[in-house]
């Protein structure tokens, strides 16, 4: 994943942390609902994994970053001497062969035709199955959509081959209007 750090300042003293995750850009970001973020699990790690790497780099200490980023000092050091759970490691190499198949095809399955192709594959393998909804969770979380194909229009404008006659002979332009 693509991180880029933005640290907005007002004055002399520091007044937020951006993290902007994917290559998007501050506005984007903004536009994100609290509330999404939040219940992501993945996204929220984005935020750890900032604030250790601006905390390595020697920028800002380890407490300012925490406070910029709104994350507690305890639960940034639990994330960082915690162990990835299997669950974890499971939907990490899905989210790669998510992102292989997505490349593949050039964007144009959705999360049904992934999930169909990654069945058969996890099948062939004799791993466990996968259900849709965690497919189709996990490439929210990446931000990957099916490519819509619209079909177009069928009606044509063309000349016409026929022009009717002035037979009564009426005038359509006026002078001035009435």
């Amino acid at each position: 994943m693509l991180f880029t750090y933005k640290i907005k300042s007002i004055g002399k003293s520091w007044s937020r942390l951006v993290i902007c995750v994917g290559g998007q850009n501050e506005a984007d970001w903004k536009r994100k609902k609290l509330e999404e973020i939040e219940r992501c699990r993945i996204r929220i790690q984005s935020r750890y994994i900032a604030i250790q790497e601006l905390a390595r780099s020697k920028i800002l200490s380890i407490v300012l970053l925490c406070q910029i980023a709104k994350v507690s000092l305890a639960t940034y050091y639990k994330w960082v001497n915690c162990k990835p759970v299997a669950r974890e490691l499971e939907n990490e190499q899905l989210v790669e062969s998510i992102q292989h198949l997505y490349r593949q095809v050039d964007g144009i399955y959705g999360y049904r035709r992934i999930t169909m192709t990654i069945k058969r594959k996890r099948e062939k393998e004799g791993l466990e199955k996968v259900n849709k909804k965690q497919i189709y969770r996990l490439m929210q979380i990446c931000d990957l959509e099916a490519v819509i194909r619209r079909r177009p229009k069928k009606y044509r404008k063309g000349k016409p081959n026929y022009v009717a006659e002035n037979v009564l002979a009426r005038e359509f332009t006026s002078e001035k209007p009435k």
